[in-house]
């Protein structure tokens, strides 16, 4: 008996939509409509800090340790040349250093040249003079120079900010003047975060239409 009365009501509300397809049809339009006119606030946030629970202990003493050391996160600027310890390689790579030390939201810069700047104090080592003195440092191989030379990484150190995107704009843009001569990408973890919120983007406006 209940099964029938069921398949009744379901009968009957069928017949009903077929009957008055535009009862239905209006409705879901503007539903529709209504979460359409919300989507030029939608965000989206793909950075494992926006998922950051702020009650934790450990987000606690994280946010302690920024207040104390500044952020951590780094973009590392490679740079693939025929010899970066050529006079005018190493001097443009300085020159690239102090262009990103300008960029809003750079706290600091690290590269090859202001190694050779810290650890240089009579300021009389030529290139050759530094080239064998770091060799045997096993810190700066493989972190801030290749072994053959041909490769350095510029360390750019983020200010705590949470809009990291023009930040990386601005040293793609900087990066784009000097791929004539060299090769030269960026990495890291705020440029990861950018590359999936793009994917990201992407799906959304691919996948529901498709559905």
């Amino acid at each position: 008996m209940a099964e029938r009365l069921k398949t009744s009501v379901t009968e009957s509300w069928l017949t009903y939509v077929v009957g008055h397809p535009w009862h239905v049809i209006v409705p879901i339009v503007l539903i529709t409509l209504l979460f359409a006119w919300q989507m030029p606030h939608l965000r989206f946030e793909t950075s494992i800090y926006d998922l950051t629970i702020q009650d934790l202990p450990q987000t606690r003493e994280y946010e302690a340790f920024k207040k104390t050391f500044g952020c951590e996160e780094i973009v590392l600027v490679v740079a693939r040349t025929p010899n970066v310890f050529d006079p005018k390689t190493f001097g443009d790579i300085d020159g690239l250093a102090s262009q990103f030390e300008k960029i809003k939201g750079v706290r600091r810069v690290i590269s090859l040249p202001g190694v050779k700047r810290a650890m240089d104090i009579t300021k009389k080592w030529t290139l050759s003079d530094f080239k064998r003195e770091i060799e045997p440092v096993l810190l700066l191989e493989k972190n801030i120079v290749s072994k053959d030379g041909k490769t350095t990484v510029i360390s750019l150190i983020l200010e705590d900010i949470k809009q990291k995107d023009p930040v990386i704009a601005e040293i793609q843009a900087l990066i784009e003047k000097e791929r004539a001569e060299w090769s030269m990408y960026q990495i890291g973890m705020p440029v990861v975060s950018k590359a999936l919120t793009q994917y990201t983007e992407q799906d959304f406006l691919r996948l529901p239409p498709i559905t």
